[in-house]
């Protein structure tokens, strides 16, 4: 392994570093993944994911799982 500024081995640390990053420079998701990163910052990071960038299908996932 490579030392870097950030050493993990687990496949979650490194996505939720990836998004905390998006988040911290005010970044916009890529376009195709931008429902599926901001359903993860909404669930692990519990960070509030703009309305407006919002599809139908992730307001009802959200409504349907209660977060």
């Amino acid at each position: 392994m490579v030392n870097g500024v950030c050493d993990t081995d687990a496949v979650v640390d490194s996505l939720l570093l990836c998004i905390g990053l998006y988040f911290v420079l005010n970044l916009n998701y890529p376009k195709q993944y931008a429902q599926f990163l901001g359903f993860i910052q909404v669930t692990c990071l519990k960070q509030d994911f703009h309305m407006s960038q919002r599809t139908t299908q992730f307001v009802k996932l959200k409504e349907s799982l209660r977060l």
